[in-house]
């Protein structure tokens, strides 16, 4: 057995992205609890607020940052210390960064998910509460704001 693993190279790109894809219309992500004043409250609203969670479990899990978080903010941070830097070009991997927009609560909220490939992503959606596949710009109605690398996937 010995002699088989050591002709093994990982694939950590090929690995990580199919962790993401199998991240798709997955409840992993969906809740997470926090108590606001005495009260147990799901903090992401039942998979509405996952955008975070998702991209920074994934990431958590793969060694590409610290640990989780539920606001983007929040995963850019850690991201920023743990080496991700901005590209102008899109590579499958890459964490995408979207504008803000106003979600249907009226909150403004920025948005944050993996470029999979030249035309498609792969994020949290508000209305189904899970990962989904969609399109880059969500069929023309949100357009992307930063593209992030991290050298591991190299």
């Amino acid at each position: 057995m010995a002699k088989f693993l050591s002709k093994v190279k990982f694939n950590f790109l090929g690995t990580y992205i199919a962790r993401v894809r199998g991240s798709v219309e997955s409840n992993l992500f969906k809740s997470a609890f926090g108590w606001v004043n005495n009260s147990l409250v799901d903090l992401t609203e039942a998979g509405e607020l996952s955008c975070g969670a998702h991209v920074s479990g994934i990431l958590a899990m793969t060694g590409l940052i610290k640990e989780m978080h539920l606001t983007v903010d929040g995963v850019l941070k850690d991201m920023e210390q743990f080496g991700w830097y901005e590209i102008k070009n899109l590579k499958p991997g890459a964490i995408l960064l979207w504008e803000p927009k106003i979600t249907k609560q009226g909150r403004i909220c920025a948005h944050v998910g993996f470029c999979i490939d030249n035309l498609s992503a792969i994020s949290n959606s508000e209305t189904s509460k899970v990962p989904i596949q969609h399109s880059l710009d969500y069929d023309g109605t949100r357009k992307i704001e930063k593209i992030f690398w991290h050298p591991k996937l190299d």
